[in-house]
């Protein structure tokens, strides 16, 4: 089983709401992961940053967070694309 950290986590690390390893230590025995698309959501975060200072800081804020475990790929059910 995998602990899955979410946008929401991420968001309230940023904001001061604890630390990552706090948040870690939750997880007990499951190996945390984060959803391609929180992934995505956070580059997305990094990139609209108003300056450079700001772009920089929040990517010293996701690295760790994506270094903390795995990437879990969207893959949809085949079924539901071909109807």
């Amino acid at each position: 089983m995998a602990f899955l950290i979410d946008t929401s986590v991420a968001i309230a690390l940023e904001r001061g709401a604890g630390g990552l390893q706090s948040v870690l230590e939750g997880a007990g025995d499951d190996a945390p992961a984060i959803a391609a698309i929180t992934a995505s959501e956070m580059f997305h975060g990094v990139y609209r940053a108003d300056t450079g200072l700001g772009r920089e800081r929040r990517l010293h804020h996701v690295e760790p967070i994506l270094s903390a475990g795995s990437v879990v790929p969207y893959l949809p059910e085949r079924s539901r694309l071909t109807g």
